[in-house]
């Protein structure tokens, strides 16, 4: 997948503002309002300045993709804690972009939500790893995917306050400035599991 144009170390940095959340357009699990489950048309790439968007080259023959999609994220912020959002969507040869499985995952349980919570230190980079619901997806060929990478997906996810400790007692907000880091030693990836 090709992003925008990064900086030479390979950086792509936007600003994450929990009181200006990115809104959900198709997801898994808004069970509260079935209008906005599923696969639905999603605006264009790059959409908001705190969306980075990464997209594929024309697909050369159909792609099936069965199981868990996987984002390997090399990150950093300038918060305590935070959360990074992935978004896999396929984009058909029209230019309309289709949701296939989004996820999520913070800084704090950056291991996996069973693991104990991490402290992390603002500033630092870190590996996170995003582990999507299991999905049957069909791509046709001369469709492209496209991944958008951003710190909210809201009401799909709740919004993260940027600051440590537990979502649910936090009272403020802060603004973070996020890094997405793309190459050398620090790989940021997608992972599909392809049907054989």
């Amino acid at each position: 997948l090709h992003g925008p144009e990064s900086e030479p170390e390979g950086a792509i940095r936007y600003i994450y503002d929990p009181e200006d959340p990115v809104i959900s357009y198709g997801s898994e699990s808004l069970l509260a309002n079935f209008e906005k489950n599923g696969s639905l048309l999603q605006p264009g790439a790059g959409w908001r300045k705190d969306v980075v968007s990464f997209i594929s080259e024309p697909l050369a023959g159909d792609l099936d993709i069965l199981g868990k999609i996987t984002v390997t994220l090399h990150v950093s912020s300038s918060a305590e804690d935070t959360a990074f959002t992935a978004k896999l969507m396929e984009v058909d040869p029209s230019g309309k972009a289709y949701n296939i499985r989004s996820g999520l995952v913070t800084l704090a349980f950056r291991g996996g939500a069973e693991s104990p919570r991490t402290a992390y230190e603002p500033g630092s980079a870190a590996e996170c790893e995003i582990v999507m619901w299991d999905v049957s997806w069909h791509a046709a060929a001369g469709s492209r995917l496209r991944l958008d990478v951003s710190s909210s997906d809201f009401p799909n996810y709740s919004i993260h306050t940027n600051k440590a400790g537990i979502w649910s007692l936090q009272t403020e907000s802060v603004k973070a400035e996020q890094t997405i880091y793309t190459g050398g030693a620090l790989p940021s990836r997608l992972c599909l599991p392809l049907e054989q």
